[in-house]
């Protein structure tokens, strides 16, 4: 059976000051760091083979960090624009 799992990134910088942020590159809090290694916590036991984010650094830290948490460094990662 084929799972998909959606995660938001952590809280970004602009999350935290209530901006909107669209398509500006911002990073995550340490706050938002934290929240990915919950979510990396809360997936442990899943067996991801692919892993797509956006091209956005917020993105891409948190799923640095996730795949870091589960033990998975060298799934296939593949970045993607929202438009």
């Amino acid at each position: 059976m084929v799972v998909l799992t959606l995660i938001r990134h952590g809280q970004s910088i602009y999350n935290f000051e209530n901006c909107f942020t669209g398509n500006v590159d911002v990073k995550q809090t340490p706050f938002g760091k934290e929240e990915a290694k919950r979510a990396g916590n809360n997936l442990k036991g899943f067996d991801f083979s692919i892993a797509f984010t956006s091209v956005f650094k917020r993105a891409q830290e948190s799923l640095k960090i996730i795949l870091e948490v589960i033990g998975l460094s060298r799934i296939i990662k593949r970045k993607y624009n929202q438009n």
